[in-house]
Parts: structure tokens; sequence; C-alpha cells
């Protein structure tokens, strides 16, 4: 969405939206169909790579996810312990 905020933020009209959205459709489309017809090579090639699997535990209420917490959840959390 770049080229969203190029200008004042509301000279942005719908149509501008609209477009913007085909075209990442399309190039996502354009992405899917090219790397498609390789996904089992693709996919197999990533897992033999695959050095070690992380995984998280002992969270206080649900889990944030290991590489992606919540920075309110850990100052907030945090400073009370």
């Amino acid at each position: 969405m770049d080229f969203l905020f190029k200008g004042n933020l509301f000279d942005i009209t719908e149509n501008d939206i609209k477009n913007y959205c085909k075209k990442e459709c399309e190039y996502y489309d354009t992405l899917s169909k090219e790397y498609s017809p390789r996904y089992n090579e693709l996919y197999s090639k990533v897992t033999r790579n695959i050095v070690r699997k992380e995984y998280s535990s002992k969270g206080s209420e649900i889990h944030r996810g290991f590489y992606c917490p919540s920075p309110v959840q850990d100052v907030v959390i945090g400073n009370c312990k």
C-alpha cells in the first residue's frame, strides 16, 4: 500500500484501493501459478534443511509464540513479577 500514502491521505479514492488490491491479487496469482507445480519439490527441500524445531511453553495465559511475543504483555506481566 505504499502508493496510497504518498500524498494526502484524504485524496485516496475507493477506486485507488480497488486498483491496488487488484494488482496485489494478480501478483500473488502469478506467484501461485509459477510455484504450485513445484510445490512438492520445494517443500521437500525446505524440510530437508530444517536444523531444529523450537517450541515455547510456560505461557501465563495464551501461547504468544516463541519468536513473536507480545511486548505489551511482557511489560505488564513482566513488571508485575
